[in-house]
């Protein structure tokens, strides 16, 4: 229930009229308004803040899933000289560990650097950096349980690498 409350503070707070909001704020609101929503629906970049969210979101998603499914499958399931699987996988989780905001001014000077500031390519991209090593993570052992022989069947079959 305590978990819940947050939720209903925000619910109770966007439905208050403003002027309930200055001194006390009880708990319960004592009339409630939707001239918040009414703003917020009509604002002037409403529609177009949007639009940029979406594409950012699944933008990011289509990138963050092709690229961690393709490297957990290839850390899974391929050979590597010197010994190299474990301290990919241990690479990959030390990128996970490590604060989001650890990468703000690295990528902020390599974006600077690139020219591509003020546009949409840096915020897809520091959400695919993001999320991939979480994919990936996540992946890995996907692919280390999955039998051998449905790849073997498949080849079998004639697919090919980029087939399975």
């Amino acid at each position: 229930m305590v978990s819940l409350f947050p939720i209903y503070w925000l619910v109770a707070m966007a439905i208050r009229p403003t002027d309930e909001m200055r001194g006390h704020i009880a708990l319960i609101p004592q009339s409630l308004t939707g001239i918040h929503f009414a703003e917020l629906f009509s604002a002037k970049n409403f529609g177009t803040a949007i639009i940029n969210s979406l594409q950012t979101t699944f933008g990011s998603l289509f990138v963050s899933l092709v690229v961690g499914i393709c490297a957990a499958y290839i850390i899974a399931r391929r050979r590597f000289r010197f010994g190299l699987k474990k301290p990919m996988t241990y690479w990959v989780l030390l990128v996970r560990v490590l604060p989001p905001v650890a990468f703000t001014i690295p990528l902020y000077i390599m974006f600077n650097k690139l020219g591509i500031l003020n546009t949409k390519l840096p915020v897809l991209l520091a959400c695919v950096l993001i999320n991939v090593p979480l994919i990936i993570w996540f992946l890995i052992s996907f692919f280390q349980d999955l039998p051998e022989e449905v790849e073997e069947s498949a080849k079998v079959d004639g697919a090919t690498e980029w087939q399975l």
